[in-house]
């Protein structure tokens, strides 16, 4: 135990003077596990302000002191451990006098989303902790962001829109509404892998959309939103925010086609990563102080609103895909400022029954069958994620029940829900139409095998009618398929992956293949007899056929 006062500005042992300041634990602050976790320290100096300052206890030293505050001093060596020492004890006595004296621990939570602290759940939005009736007091860790503070209406005004809204507001007041209890969903071990992707050609509102719904999260300086970037921004702003904002939704705005045909491949580029990383499909890193790097997931509820669809099927199936075809004509009354009230709203209904809103989540997903809207989906991880944000709107509608004490509508508004999602699967189909379009279901061998063996050229079996040949595809021939350039060429592409081949390149692999019976070197076609009125024709070779056909 040291031997330390304090006393007139200063810390002495004896009559020496060991720090030139006077040091105080004001708070102790426990973590969601009732251990202590952090300390606020309150150091006088005489001569400048009070400086004051939240230390995690591992970091709670004199070091860590000096360093916010480079006047601060301490004798010597020695001197600095004994401050150590110091604090340690200082913190001991804190935590005993608040217990023997009756005050409840404070608990720090973090900068954003809902934390469970005991029984109780607690969500943090913008520096506001939403909570019933709680057993302890809270602290929230220093924030970047700022939401307006909620009116008690706010929620029910916001659904009052709802009531005649388009499918693409319901679908992302839906997902912004997931955003907000994404660490719940996850918790529960619901494989979500869901973000928003809005698409549609230019000037059709997508970016009002996400603005007016989702772009509540605030700049405590600047007052602009916090969490909305543009396709300019950098990948590593975009990441920090995936990573920081737990629970909250953001936007990256603006991946349109209007540039240049580089920045277009980036564009596109850049989308597939952002829902590679958002779904949590792939890791991302930064690093750290001392160089190391971290791997980091995704936090946050990512809303990306873009002129094109994206050229792959894992990423769209990673996608709750909306589609804006005509002008949205969303009111003024309906902003983020509503929309941020409303999901405070939510939330304090919501954490009041966190248990009850996990089962309900469990078995809408274990019935996915019993959802009609989504008859048409064929992608489990599409359903999923449909499913989750079936369940949040639900959720939505069980909170004006919990604050308000209303059903009404509550069958309506679930009916039309189902409609929006049947929009998103219908969506979602399109666009994994366009992309299995440019993909081959094998090669050259396969396809030809697969048309002849499908019945689709017609062929002559008959070699005795070759003089009809003019007239069909082809003829098999002493056991080898034969088929005329003018049906075999368009026929190849009209296949999926084959749309922008060549002649010259689709005859090029088949001479790969080696599946061709030629007569002469450089002529692909040959005659089958020396009647010039019979045309020539690709002779294939079945065995050779069956054995280069491969299936992708």
């Amino acid at each position: 135990m040291t031997n330390l006062r304090v006393e007139d500005g200063a810390i002495f042992e004896d009559d020496r003077q060991v720090c030139n300041a006077e040091i105080a634990i004001e708070n102790v602050y426990f973590s969601q596990n009732m251990r202590p976790a952090a300390a606020r320290v309150v150091v006088r100096m005489s001569g400048m302000d009070d400086g004051a300052f939240v230390l995690d206890l591992e970091h709670m030293t004199f070091s860590a002191l000096r360093q916010r505050m480079p006047l601060l001093r301490c004798g010597g060596p020695k001197d600095r451990q004994l401050l150590d020492a110091f604090l340690v004890e200082e913190l001991q006595k804190k935590i005993t006098y608040d217990a023997k004296n009756g005050r409840k621990p404070i608990i720090l939570l973090e900068p954003s989303g809902i934390q469970q602290v005991g029984e109780h759940y607690t969500a943090v939005v913008g520096g506001q902790v939403i909570a019933d009736e709680l057993d302890y007091e809270v602290a929230v860790k220093q924030d970047r962001w700022k939401v307006p503070e909620p009116q008690p209406n706010m929620l029910l005004e916001f659904m009052e829109f709802m009531k005649n809204a388009p499918a693409p507001v319901l679908l992302t007041a839906a997902f912004v509404a997931t955003s907000m209890v994404r660490s719940i969903i996850l918790e529960s071990g619901i494989d979500f892998q869901g973000l928003l992707y809005v698409s549609g050609p230019q000037g059709v509102g997508k970016t009002t959309l996400a603005k007016k719904l989702a772009g509540f999260v605030k700049n405590p300086e600047t007052n602009r939103e916090a969490l909305f970037f543009d396709s300019s921004s950098t990948v590593a702003a975009i990441r920090d925010a995936m990573a920081s904002a737990r629970d909250l939704p953001i936007i990256i705005d603006d991946l349109c086609l209007s540039a240049g045909k580089n920045v277009q491949k980036k564009r596109i580029e850049l989308g597939a990563q952002i829902v590679r990383e958002a779904s949590n499909a792939a890791c991302f890193t930064k690093k750290s102080r001392d160089g190391s790097a971290i791997e980091l997931s995704c936090n946050a509820g990512v809303i990306v609103t873009a002129e094109f669809v994206l050229h792959n099927q894992s990423d769209i199936t990673r996608c709750i895909m909306v589609k804006v075809s005509d002008p949205l004509q969303l009111p003024d009354a309906l902003n983020a400022q509503l929309a941020a009230g409303a999901m405070c709203n939510f939330l304090y209904a919501f954490v009041t029954h966190v248990p009850e809103a996990v089962k309900r989540l469990r078995e809408m997903v274990a019935d996915e069958n019993t959802v009609s809207a989504l008859e048409q989906c064929e992608e489990q991880r599409v359903r999923t994620n449909l499913l989750v944000l079936r369940w949040a709107f639900h959720e939505l509608i069980e909170a004006l029940a919990v604050l308000h004490h209303t059903r009404r509508f509550a069958d309506e508004f679930k009916q039309r829900f189902d409609e929006a999602l049947a929009e998103s699967v219908e969506e979602t189909q399109c666009a994994l139409k366009v992309v299995r379009s440019n993909i081959p279901e094998g090669n050259l061998a396969y396809i030809i095998l697969r048309g002849y063996r499908n019945n689709d050229f017609h062929v002559l079996k008959n070699e005795e009618k070759i003089d009809k040949l003019k007239q069909r595809a082809g003829i098999i021939w002493q056991g080898d398929l034969c088929l005329r350039p003018s049906a075999l060429i368009p026929y190849i592409q009209r296949q999926n992956g084959y749309h922008d081949w060549s002649r010259n390149k689709i005859v090029s692999e088949l001479r790969k293949l080696d599946v061709l019976c030629i007569q002469g070197e450089d002529a692909a076609t040959v005659r089958l007899n020396k009647d010039k009125d019979v045309p020539r024709v690709y002779r294939f070779d079945m065995e050779t056929l069956e054995t280069m056909a491969e299936y992708y």
